[in-house]
């Protein structure tokens, strides 16, 4: 019963980005070309809004926690994307060879976001 009062009382924009982002994860399995700008929209604007939280909270738990999340996805980017991913690269556009890991990366980063509140 607790699923469904969860669903019930969900805002329509939740389910509209969930679906973005399931429609983008599944695009990100295949090879595609793409304009560099593309790559950087949702991991800024998750920064964005999280740093946005961070200034109207100022606790230094949150501060630690933001600095901690950046430094653990710069080394994360080192470690786990391959560079080989990147084939070819034309007047600002790359061509991306598809794969699982932005699908599963934003699944958990909207779940966690959601019931988290965070």
């Amino acid at each position: 019963m607790e699923i469904l009062q969860i669903l019930t009382h969900t805002p329509i924009w939740v389910f509209l980005i969930f679906i973005y982002l399931i429609a983008n994860g599944l695009l990100a399995t295949r090879d595609r070309r793409i304009h560099i700008r593309k790559l950087f929209i949702f991991p800024c604007l998750l920064l964005f809004l999280f740093f946005f939280k961070l200034v109207h909270m100022h606790t230094a738990k949150l501060w630690c926690i933001f600095l901690v999340s950046i430094t653990i996805g710069c080394l994360f980017s080192f470690i786990f994307i391959p560079k080989q991913r990147i084939t070819e690269v034309k007047k600002f556009r790359v061509t991306v060879k598809g794969s699982y890991n932005a699908f599963v990366l934003s699944m958990l980063i909207f779940f966690t976001k959601y019931f988290f509140h965070i």
